[in-house]
């Protein structure tokens, strides 16, 4: 059974520097002995010295030692009965060449023949090496995370709110213990979902403030899991927040109040303000239908619609030769109840 070689590089991801060069003290690359390294393509970091893994595809018995900038390792034998692994030497922090993001191809800066597979070959171990095609890129960001939101709802609306923090590598003044520390993802974009059917679908983007925190009001009446999704930024990885849970609207106790009328001509001009319950208070009921009636014989019939306001007002006008009975309706909707005002005459 072929069992893949691995690498395993503890760094500071911070560091980089120019792509090294095998130097030129051999004159050729040995035939059959080729591999490629390859990391990870995302590394998201969260610690002062973090840990990849570099995979150098099936065992090379040709192998015997390889340097990358990154450190040094010795191939074992791959008729061994486990697998070789090393630990590259960590970096510290004060002698980072660039911050992060950024973006890590390893390449080979030193590579040597097995002894006992060039003498098997026939080839020269001081005048040939392994062929080492350099890797893939790594894009090396920090790591992200985000809470539940908190989902509240008031009226017909949803309101979603929550935090967004990434890690911060240690400064240069922090004990050189320092773990890091998370801060706020300021400047964001979060994505606020809501789970309809099996998709989930963004009702609204939003950015985060500098301590990382968002807030989201979104129109919605029915019951549903919401979540969080940031996205990636230039310095960190997006991540996803697990859902939270709101119950359908349900038809709130509604108040006609300020009620006015004045007419000038013709034109009878009616004002009033429409608020609804919402937990121990009253709140303005923005966009909910208001009417107003007027009453002929024994009947009202609607002679203007209108929505309200986001102060929950509302203006009604409507023409009249004649001194009218009228009043304030605001129908049964999803988010209030039925309720009409007090009878006027203009």
């Amino acid at each position: 059974m072929k069992i893949k070689t691995l690498l395993v590089a503890a760094i500071t991801v911070a560091l980089v520097g120019p792509a090294a060069t095998i130097p030129a003290s051999a004159s050729s690359f040995a035939d059959g002995c080729e591999i490629t390294l390859t990391v990870p393509a995302r590394l998201a970091v969260d610690r002062p010295a973090q840990t990849f893994t570099i995979d150098m595809g099936e065992p090379h018995p040709c192998m015997g030692s390889l340097t990358t900038q990154y450190g040094s390792w010795g191939m074992m034998r791959s008729d061994q009965a486990y697998q070789a692994r090393a630990t590259f030497g960590t970096f510290d922090r004060h002698d980072l060449y660039s911050p992060v993001p950024k973006k890590v191809s390893l390449a080979a800066s030193y590579a040597r023949l097995d002894a006992q597979w060039a003498r098997a070959n026939g080839v020269a171990i001081n005048l040939s090496i392994p062929r080492v095609n350099p890797s893939n890129t790594m894009d090396v960001r920090y790591r992200s995370w985000v809470t539940k939101p908190s989902v509240k709802r008031t009226l017909g609306e949803v309101k979603v709110t929550g935090t967004a923090t990434r890690y911060q590598l240690p400064g240069y003044t922090d004990p050189t213990d320092s773990p890091g520390k998370r801060v706020g993802n300021a400047g964001a974009v979060v994505q606020v979902q809501k789970k309809v059917g099996a998709a989930w679908v963004t009702k609204k983007r939003v950015k985060t403030t500098k301590s990382g925190a968002f807030s989201a009001t979104v129109k919605d009446t029915g019951a549903g899991a919401w979540r969080a999704v940031v996205n990636d930024s230039h310095v960190a990885f997006g991540t996803t927040s697990s859902d939270a849970r709101v119950a359908k609207a349900k038809a709130a106790a509604t108040k006609i109040s300020k009620l006015k009328a004045k007419r000038s001509g013709k034109k009878v001009t009616v004002t009033a303000k429409v608020t609804a319950k919402s937990g121990k208070r009253y709140v303005a009921a923005r966009g909910v239908k208001v009417q107003l009636q007027s009453k002929a014989g024994k009947k009202w019939r609607t002679v203007r619609t209108a929505r309200t306001t986001s102060s929950g007002k509302v203006t009604l006008r409507v023409n009249a030769r004649a001194t009218t009975q009228y009043r304030v309706v605001v129908p049964k909707q999803s988010v209030v109840k039925a309720k009409s005002s007090k009878v006027f005459r203009r």
